[in-house]
This record gives C-alpha cells, sequence and structure tokens, in this order.
C-alpha cells in the first residue's frame, strides 16, 4: 500500500485526469517562501479566498505550486493561514512579485515586550500574529457593526476562517475586513488586576511616538478563536499601495484603567479588577491618518510599519 505522502505526489503528477488536493489560503495576504522556515527569502505572495495545489506538509508549513502565468512555481505558506479545499474547488493561485515585501531575517513582531506584574510576579506576553480575513460588508450596516463585534456573528466567522468568504467581483467594493487570534497561545494571568508593562522602543519602520499600547477585551468566536477588531476596507486592501484608508477603531478599548509613562515604554494600572475573559494589548496609532492597505495587512506577517496596529497582540487570560 502506497504511503500518504506517495499518493500525494502521484496525485500532483496527474493534474490532467484527477482533482489534485489542494488549500485555500485563509488569510489576507500570505508570502510564499523558498523553504519551509520563516526566515527563508519571499518569492511573492497569494491572497484570500485562492485555491492552491498541495504537494506535501511538514513542520507547520504546507508544500504548494503557485503559477507566474503559465510556469509553475513550488513554494512554501504557513499551514496556520490555510483551509483544506473542497474537492470542487477550482485551482487559482497566481504568484505576486510586483508587492512583495522583503522580509527582514530574525525581525518577529517588531521590538516590543509586555509584562503582567502582580503580586511580586512577573509573567511575560508573547506576542500572536492575527489572521486578517473578509466577512461580507452586507453582513453589519453602518448601525450595526458594533452589534456584530459584539456578537461574532459565528457562521460569518467560521467560513471566512475557512477561507470561503465569497468576495465581490468588483475589488473595489467594500468588505469588513476582521482580525482574528486563535487561543492556543493565550497565557493565564495570575491576577485578575495586574499592572501592564509595554515597552516599544525598537519598533521596525515606526517611531514609538506614533503609537499607543492600549488594553481591549477578546470576543469569543467559537472555542479556537478571538475577535481583535475590524474595519470597513474594499476587497483588494491587502495590495493597495495608496494611503487613503482610514482604519477607524471598531472594538472598545478597556476603561477604568490609567496609562503613565512616555515614548516607547507604558505601564498600565487597572482602577479595578478584570472581569474572567480574554484580553489583549494592541496598538493604536496615535493621530489619525490615512494608511495604505498593503502596509497595514504585511503586520500579520512580519509586524512591521503599520501593520503592526493589528497585526500582533499580546493576549492574556483572567480567569
Amino acid at each position: 500500500m502506497p504511503s500518504k505522502a506517495v499518493l500525494v505526489v502521484l496525485a500532483c503528477l496527474a493534474w490532467g485526469t484527477q482533482t489534485p488536493p489542494a488549500v485555500r489560503v485563509a488569510a489576507a495576504r500570505v508570502d510564499v517562501r523558498a523553504e519551509a522556515r520563516e526566515s527563508s527569502p519571499a518569492i511573492g505572495d497569494v491572497h484570500y479566498g485562492e485555491v492552491l495545489p498541495l504537494l506535501g506538509a511538514e513542520a507547520g508549513w504546507d508544500h504548494v505550486t503557485v503559477f507566474v502565468e503559465k510556469s509553475r512555481v513550488d513554494g512554501y505558506v504557513p499551514a496556520a493561514a490555510m483551509a483544506p479545499a473542497p474537492a470542487s474547488a477550482a485551482i487559482d493561485a497566481p504568484l505576486r512579485v510586483e508587492s512583495t515585501l522583503v522580509a527582514v531575517v530574525g525581525v518577529s513582531p517588531a521590538g516590543v515586550s509586555v509584562a503582567l506584574d502582580a503580586g511580586g510576579k512577573t509573567t511575560w506576553v508573547t506576542s500572536v500574529a492575527t489572521r486578517a480575513v473578509p466577512v461580507p460588508n452586507e453582513a453589519a450596516s453602518a448601525g450595526n457593526l458594533d452589534q456584530l463585534s459584539s456578537s461574532a456573528d459565528l457562521p460569518l466567522m467560521t467560513a471566512a476562517l475557512a477561507g470561503a468568504t465569497p468576495m465581490p467581483v468588483d475589488r473595489a467594493a467594500v468588505v469588513i475586513w476582521t482580525w482574528l487570534m486563535p487561543t492556543s497561545a493565550i497565557v493565564v494571568s495570575s491576577s485578575a488586576r495586574p499592572v501592564l508593562t509595554v515597552i516599544y522602543t525598537d519598533l521596525l519602520g515606526l517611531s514609538s511616538d506614533d503609537l499607543a499600547p492600549v488594553l481591549v477585551r477578546l470576543v469569543p468566536v467559537g472555542p479556537g478563536w478571538r475577535l481583535i477588531a475590524m474595519a470597513r476596507g474594499r476587497a483588494d486592501e491587502p495590495v493597495r499601495e495608496e494611503a487613503d484608508w482610514l482604519v477607524a477603531r471598531t472594538l472598545a478599548e478597556v476603561g477604568g484603567g490609567q496609562s503613565e509613562g512616555g515614548s516607547g515604554l507604558m505601564k498600565i494600572r487597572l482602577a479595578r479588577a478584570l472581569p474572567p475573559g480574554d484580553y489583549a494589548v494592541i496598538f493604536r496609532l496615535v493621530t489619525s491618518r490615512a494608511l495604505a492597505g498593503e502596509r497595514v495587512f504585511a503586520g500579520s506577517a512580519l509586524a512591521t510599519n503599520e501593520g503592526i496596529v493589528f497585526g500582533s497582540a499580546w493576549p492574556f487570560h483572567v480567569s
């Protein structure tokens, strides 16, 4: 009996006669790397909903095929950003090289440290990269976007996390971009009223004067995901170079606290205990200004430039 790996290879060699195993891109934009490691150079990127032939898998990476016109190129994508594609899905995996950002080797979420201090004990919070996925704009009118964010409509989010959101034919049409994170990496706080220390003096591509850390409560999306933020934007926002996107704040920050400190070092002292739930430190831009979508969505992989605003979170749980 041939092994599973052999069957995958045989299936991929027979594209003309049968459907190859495939995965669907389940994040706004995913870098395709030459090797199965984060520090490997990006050879291009693929976008939400596209279907890639699957050649194999290894240690958190999917080995896939992408296309430059009619030429096939093999590469690797993070398995966490992919979802299984149905057998009926058509292969659609163009590799885009003109908009690929150059990864900085060894740089992972840009120069930020977050600590929880309580009862003489310090707990360092690990950063988590978020996944940006769209839901249909019809899901929330101007009057009920806040309601959608507070309830985190499960069918819509489940479809989005599977890469199955129907995208508009007009790429300039508006969708609702949502940023979510997996619950698996959330650390547990030893106190419901910790003092949060955020050090961000070594940001990549930004001045620490441009950002401020804030505390938000995360909205549950099923058992394995939490919603961090939502914003309306064009369907092609992840690759737009024009700085014309005003990313509005749509989830409420946790009030009742006092922030102290200066540029690059901030302490958040809570006036009262936090109710049980999941929370995260994220960054907000100090001034309201238009951003280029390409720079915002780059943060979901590199956490550089303005992408750090939603591309990374430092989560913790209060029991």
